[in-house]
């Protein structure tokens, strides 16, 4: 007879925030649907200004099941000595997609969070970018935590 695995991962820095059954399994299927829009408006090849959202909607269950971020955006990295500047709102309830899979930043679902980003190109290859985030969660709203992340991206 075929036999049911749990699936209790332990990952560094993701706390599994899926709802599980009694068994430890995931409550919740994910079908889920993605849908992405974004508007450029271009003020000047320097300091073009965007507006995105993104949508996840899983279509295997009822309840908390929706995720969205909203971002605006400022400037590009197109060119040595530009820079830009962006705000992220996210916001993701629990079973709206698979934990794991979210970025290691938020490290889970049933959570909300803003950010602020800022980069500059440095070098022809090489853009500086820092992130600044706040978190909270949703259902188990509590004390708010910071990260602060700094990427340095060589292209060849």
């Amino acid at each position: 007879s075929p036999t049911t695995a749990t699936f209790t991962p332990r990952i560094t820095g993701n706390i599994n925030s899926n709802t599980l059954d009694s068994t430890g399994n995931y409550k919740a299927n994910f079908n889920i649907f993605n849908g992405f829009a974004k508007v450029i408006f271009r003020i000047n090849d320097r300091f073009p200004l965007s507006f995105s959202g993104d949508y996840l909607y899983n279509v295997g269950t009822t309840q908390d099941n929706q995720a969205f971020q909203l971002g605006a955006k400022i400037g590009n990295t197109k060119d040595q000595g530009n820079f830009f500047l962006g705000y992220n709102y996210k916001y993701l309830q629990a079973d709206s997609t698979i934990s794991l899979f979210v970025e290691d930043q938020l490290g889970s679902t049933d959570l909300q969070a803003q950010e602020g980003v800022f980069g500059v190109k440095l070098f022809p290859n090489t853009i500086l970018s820092a992130t600044v985030q706040a978190k909270n969660g949703i259902k188990k709203f509590g004390q708010t935590n910071y990260t602060i992340r700094a990427n340095l991206v060589q292209s060849f």
